[in-house]
């Protein structure tokens, strides 16, 4: 091509030759090409321009701007890439006043060389066909014994989606969930995972996968508590000690009710956060040391708080590292992993044992496609979903012990325990909150006095 036309393809900063010195300008620009979204690398390409220009203008010559990084398809558009898209594995390009091009991968699959035909006779035919079947028998006949007495047909892809960062309960459990899936099926299905809310946030989950945003997400029932009621009837303070209690009682509960809020969906698994406490800058050892706080906190948490005299601020928990900075709340009232998972601990230095209620979790699917699944797949999920309840909470109550002991040694947080009495002071605001949810829920249908009896039942059992 003309060398003009390479010049402003190029964007190169050199005037067009009227005579005079030569000079040599060589002019960069990168660009990005992501071929999977969490992956970006960087390429460049360069212009080496060597063109004879006159002395500098009486004005001086004011090259044009630099471009902005352009999209890797224009880019390479621009310079003539040869290289298809699909193999544009990564390196540098060169482009002089010729117009020549090289591209440098760090990846192209080999084309495959086919051998040259051949006309075989029918005996060659046969031999060559008995050998394939004999391998191909051979191969049944070794590997069948040893595959369990299930069979998958096909691969099905499946996207996870999750709202908190990656390293928090909710995500581990979800990492364990795929691969214990992966490996029961045989590789059959193979799941992506999507933590942090990269594919879908927390109050959206629910509608997003309903709507085949994602094929699988976590949802927290406590962020909307109007909307499942009789699985938020576990964050009533009727004291659940534990995650593991608490996920297997949600388990038992939910099996027993089929809650109609679900109806669209297929339910995977259910689980529940350690007891919450009280996370907090300033020391909160009595009922007067928390009046008029502001804490961040979800769900039925809200009227624990106000019991207390202390003000519940509404917000996703990724959004409070920065609120507590800004001063807009003073602490949270949570389960006691985040001190570690979203180092809490680095700004609340006090931490006082409530040990007052559990936040509901539930693993679901879009019914569409759970429908499509083949039976043999769908049968390890179901044998995985009480397991999988029983596993997160087991998980969760050893990884709050290591949060507390991490904090306590690496960010010196002081733990303030209530004695008998203290606990006694504490729960008694409490009573009528789950007097006024029974009376609530049965206004609104649901059996609220059975259901309660009967969460109390499952946490004694």
């Amino acid at each position: 091509m003309d060398p003009d036309r390479n010049r402003r393809r190029l964007n190169c900063p050199v005037p067009l030759p009227i005579g005079g010195a030569s000079a040599e300008v060589t002019r960069k620009f990168y660009f990005l090409i992501t071929p999977m979204p969490w992956r970006a690398q960087q390429y460049h390409a360069t212009c080496n321009h060597k063109k004879r220009v006159v002395d500098a203008a009486p004005n001086g010559i004011i090259p044009p701007p630099p471009r902005r990084a352009m999209d890797p398809d224009r880019n390479c558009r621009q310079l003539n890439c040869p290289v298809p898209i699909a193999h544009r594995g990564g390196g540098s390009a060169e482009v002089d006043l010729k117009a020549t091009f090289s591209y440098k991968k760090k990846q192209v699959w080999p084309r495959t060389k086919h051998p040259k035909p051949i006309n075989p006779s029918k005996g060659e035919i046969m031999k060559h066909l008995s050998g394939k079947i004999l391998i191909a028998l051979f191969a049944m006949l070794t590997i069948i014994p040893i595959m369990p007495g299930t069979t998958f047909a096909g691969t099905t892809k499946l996207n996870y989606a999750n709202f908190p960062p990656a390293p928090t309960f909710p995500c581990v459990q979800m990492e364990r969930w795929k691969t214990e899936v992966e490996k029961r099926t045989q590789g059959s299905v193979a799941i992506n995972t999507f933590p942090g809310g990269t594919l879908l946030g927390a109050k959206g989950m629910m509608d997003g996968v309903i709507a085949g945003q994602a094929d699988i997400g976590c949802i927290c029932m406590a962020y909307q508590p109007g909307r499942f009621v009789i699985t938020n009837g576990v964050s009533l303070p009727l004291g659940i000690p534990n995650s593991e209690t608490g996920s297997l009682v949600l388990f038992d509960l939910f099996e027993k009710y089929k809650p109609a809020a679900f109806d669209k969906v297929k339910v995977l698994t259910l689980f529940t956060t350690a007891p919450t406490n009280i996370m907090s800058r300033q020391p909160v050892r009595t009922l007067e040391d928390i009046k008029g706080m502001d804490l961040r906190a979800s769900g039925g948490a809200a009227e624990i708080l106000k019991s207390w005299g202390a003000n519940q601020i509404g917000m996703p928990m990724s959004a409070t590292p920065e609120a507590l900075q800004k001063g807009v709340v003073q602490g949270l009232f949570s389960s006691l992993e985040v001190m570690k998972d979203l180092k809490f601990a680095e700004d609340c230095k006090y931490v006082t044992m409530t040990n007052t209620v559990v936040y509901p979790f539930a693993v679901i699917m879009n019914k569409a496609k759970w429908n499509a699944l083949p039976d043999d797949v769908k049968k390890v999920m179901d044998d995985l979903a009480r397991e999988q309840a029983k596993w997160t909470g087991t998980y969760m109550d050893g990884h709050v012990n290591d949060a507390i002991a991490w904090s306590k040694e690496t960010h010196g947080v002081e733990l303030i325990t209530l004695d008998a009495d203290g606990v006694k002071t504490w729960n008694a605001p409490l009573v009528p909150i789950t007097e006024k949810w029974i009376t609530k829920a049965e206004e609104k249908g649901f059996p609220g006095k059975a259901i309660v009896d009967d969460i109390s039942a499952l946490i004694a059992r």
